[in-house]
């Protein structure tokens, strides 16, 4: 339930013309599952044998990842 409770939110049409709503549309889809990928794949490498040392230097290569704000 917690992750469809907001598919009404996804079918809304903010752009006037069509095609503009659905390519809208499919790059929130496409982002809200690749940041569901990368959430799991977190927790899986938790889970495997990754060292406590090793896990924390691939959070911060992913954290240098991000743009610095202007």
């Amino acid at each position: 339930m917690g992750e469809g409770k907001y598919a009404v939110e996804w079918m809304r049409l903010s752009c006037h013309a069509f095609q503009h709503s659905a390519v809208r549309r499919e790059l929130f889809v496409l982002g809200y599952h690749l940041g569901n990928f990368l959430r799991r794949l977190a927790l899986q490498m938790a889970e495997v044998a990754v060292t406590r040392g090793l896990f924390a230097q691939i959070l911060t290569r992913i954290k240098l990842l991000s743009p610095v704000p202007t």
